[in-house]
């Protein structure tokens, strides 16, 4: 039997603890608290605005070959194909060619590989791919190109980069990336008589393009200064009205490797890489600034590559 002797140091000890307690509690609740100069904002982390990959879907797998894959091929049809697209029915009513200027030379449009086009002033609708412009006008003309640039080689309006003619301001420029263009204006000579081997059109179809990388360059800056083969041959000519031209483009073969928020492809995938010679004819110059052109494909052939020196 214990004694209320014994239990008092337990009692003692035990009431010790219980102020012990009180005061923690007392303490802890008075401790002064101070709000955030940020309360109520949520922060998120901060992310790159070209970190596309994050902000990507993937497939559940760990196989970072496969996770890979599909950020490319998601990344492709998102940002890289739009780049390339063709203008659809609508766009192409906003720089189609007058009707009645298509009828007057209904004739030559029955001829095989012909067309008639308007190419629309350059302004900043066409000159970025990457970046629409907001402008009313521009709304109107978000394809590639804006109708400023064309392909004879696809046979329809392009991008720049894949392009073979061009209008900067009252004159035809080449723009084509890892393309030789020549032109030459022929005069106001029929557009539906020539042929490979009429003057002019000719010395163009014979005229020998190197291969080597070295040569191709020192030969883009002899076109740049001009060739004079009994027509001056250059990669620009000016505009005038009831001229013919002759062009021939060569969009060298193979590959060209290029990359967008991350991702590779082969820009020439979206090409048809050719070396075509065609003649044209500007059959209207409109106050808008754009120019009608009818067009005639004579001669279309494999694209030679470029030899890199090794």
């Amino acid at each position: 039997m214990f004694s209320k002797e014994s239990f008092r140091p337990v009692a003692v000890f035990t009431s010790l603890l219980g102020v012990v307690f009180l005061l923690c509690v007392t303490t802890q609740a008075q401790l002064p608290t101070s709000t955030p100069q940020n309360a109520g904002v949520v922060k998120l982390p901060t992310q790159p605005a070209n970190d596309v990959r994050r902000r990507m879907s993937y497939p559940e797998t760990s196989d970072p070959f496969a996770r890979e894959a599909s950020y490319q091929h998601a990344h492709r049809g998102r940002y890289i194909d739009p780049l390339y697209r063709k203008p659809n029915r609508e766009e192409l009513a906003r720089v189609a060619v007058d009707p009645s200027l298509a009828a007057r030379f209904g004739s030559f449009l029955r001829l095989p590989k012909t067309g008639i086009i308007r190419l629309m002033p350059e302004t900043e609708c066409s000159a970025n791919t990457a970046v629409v412009s907001a402008s009313e006008k521009c709304l109107l003309l978000q394809f590639p190109g804006a109708g400023n640039t064309f392909s004879f080689r696809s046979r329809g309006y392009v991008g720049v980069r894949p392009a073979d003619i061009a209008l900067a301001g009252k004159a035809f420029r080449l723009p084509g990336v890892h393309t030789q263009g020549i032109i030459a204006a022929l005069g106001d000579v029929p557009i539906e008589n020539l042929a490979l081997n009429s003057m002019g059109v000719k010395a163009l179809d014979q005229l020998r393009v190197p291969q080597k990388a070295g040569e191709v360059r020192e030969f883009a800056n002899r076109v740049s200064r001009g060739l004079d083969l009994g027509y001056v041959y250059r990669n620009t000519a000016a505009v005038e009205l009831d001229r013919t031209y002759a062009l021939r483009s060569i969009a060298f073969d193979g590959k060209s490797l290029r990359a967008v928020v991350g991702a590779t492809y082969n820009e020439f995938d979206y090409d048809n890489r050719r070396d075509v010679l065609v003649v044209f004819r500007v059959i209207e110059v409109a106050d808008d600034g754009s120019v009608t052109i009818l067009w005639r494909e004579l001669k279309t052939q494999r694209s030679p590559k470029i030899i890199d020196a090794k």
